[in-house]
This record gives C-alpha cells, sequence and structure tokens, in this order.
C-alpha cells in the first residue's frame, strides 16, 4: 500500500481543478487532475490507478510542482 506523499505547505492554495478544466492539452490536464487528487489526500498508487500512469509520474509531476514548475509558468492559480 503507497502511503500520502509529503506535499509542500503552500499546496492547498492552488486551484488544480480550475487549471485541470482549461489545459491546453490533455497531458497537462491529466497531470492537473492528478495534483488535484493529491490535495485531496489521496495515495500517489491510487491517483496512478485513477490516472492509468505510473507512480513514478505522479511523483514527478508532485516534483515539478515542488521545484515550481507549474507555479511560474502561470498555469495554476492560487485560490483566493
Amino acid at each position: 500500500m503507497s502511503r500520502q506523499p509529503q506535499l509542500p505547505q503552500n499546496f492547498q492554495d492552488f486551484d488544480f481543478q480550475h487549471a485541470a478544466r482549461h489545459a491546453k492539452d490533455n497531458r497537462e490536464c491529466v497531470r492537473l487532475l492528478g495534483l488535484a487528487f493529491l490535495q485531496q489526500n489521496r495515495t500517489v498508487s491510487e491517483v496512478a490507478a485513477l490516472l492509468d500512469v505510473s507512480n513514478d509520474a505522479v511523483h514527478a509531476w508532485l516534483y515539478k510542482f515542488k521545484s515550481g514548475g507549474s507555479v511560474h509558468d502561470k498555469k495554476v492559480s492560487r485560490r483566493d
């Protein structure tokens, strides 16, 4: 069984579902939905199974977010 990954402190401040609805392509939409599922306290294994991707892909999405990838390119806005 997979455990919940350690999420950044500001992770709950971002609206990944809204960003997924406005994604420019399917791959971006899936990545943003994956991050939204992690916000809902789902495990990496659950997210991977829901989206039919590998656990490594989910970890890569989270790593990209932690390193500022999703924030710096303005694709994900903070919730008000």
